[in-house]
């Protein structure tokens, strides 16, 4: 729950500073359950140096956790996510999928993978970590024209930064950086991770926009574990995935929606 939140200001180059904990409680819950909770927290809060100043304590039937989250930035240096210009090349930190190919996981206890394959796919869902140092050093080095953090799904979150940009994008699928283990469980299920990367969502990695003229700064220069993995294009061509036979489809829906009813979703 916090390091979502510190994903979100990690997005923006920003540095979080001081979160408040709301927590809904049953009389049958156990104090060691908020105990261990406050545990993950304070270990989530040393990722940023952040404060856990306070927050509220409530009774409610079901189990609830809410974070507010404070963060501050330097003005000159705030990514948003509106600032994406045609031929911009996009970038994406780590690798994409994991996450939700770490879920498939969690639901199916007799997959035949090995834990050399379970293992790491299920603690990238379990435990995100918020890409903050690599946020900062974006904003810090004015390097993106736009950002955002893959909470969503590729598909759900591109469309997000295009829509705040005006602009399009268009996606290299065999420059989508994937996990050798994610890319083993796709083949054993008989399944494209394709559908993880795009809709899968719960990656946290960050998600930015490049001018050309200093592609060579981020590939060479910049400390960064990174893909290219598309370029920005006009509004009207929408967002679309190249293939490596080179036909082009457009990306019609996007992903994970937190208001859908769950017959609706995507995956």
């Amino acid at each position: 729950a916090l390091a979502v939140n510190i994903s979100d200001i990690a997005a923006t180059g920003g540095n979080p500073t001081y979160c408040l904990v709301t927590l809904g409680l049953s009389k049958d819950k156990e104090t060691s359950l908020v105990d261990e909770l406050y545990e993950g927290l304070k270990e989530a809060a040393s990722l940023g140096s952040v404060g856990i100043v306070g927050g509220d304590l409530v009774y409610s039937p079901v189990f609830f956790i809410t974070i507010s989250l404070l963060g501050q930035a330097r003005r000159e240096e705030i990514v948003l996510r509106s600032g994406a210009q045609k031929g911009d090349l996009i970038y994406v930190t780590g690798e994409l999928g994991t996450a939700a190919a770490g879920l498939v996981c969690l639901g199916r206890s007799s997959l035949s993978v090995g834990q050399s394959v379970r293992e790491p796919l299920i603690r990238k869902h379990l435990k995100p970590f918020p890409r903050l140092r690599e946020g900062r050093e974006i904003a810090r080095r004015r390097i993106a024209s736009a950002m955002i953090d893959v909470s969503d799904g590729l598909a759900s979150d591109l469309t997000r930064l295009g829509k705040e940009s005006g602009k399009g994008a268009v996606v290299w699928e065999e420059k989508l950086p994937v996990a050798p283990p994610t890319r083993t469980l796709a083949r054993t299920l008989k399944e494209s991770f394709l559908e993880w990367v795009l809709y899968g969502g719960e990656d946290y990695e960050l998600l930015f926009t490049v001018p050309p003229a200093k592609r060579e700064f981020v590939e060479e220069e910049l400390d960064l574990s990174c893909s290219m993995i598309g370029e920005v294009v006009g509004k009207k061509e929408g967002i679309s995935i190249i293939n490596k036979r080179g036909t082009r489809t457009r990306i019609e829906r996007e992903g994970y929606d937190h208001f859908l009813r769950k017959n609706d979703r995507s995956i």
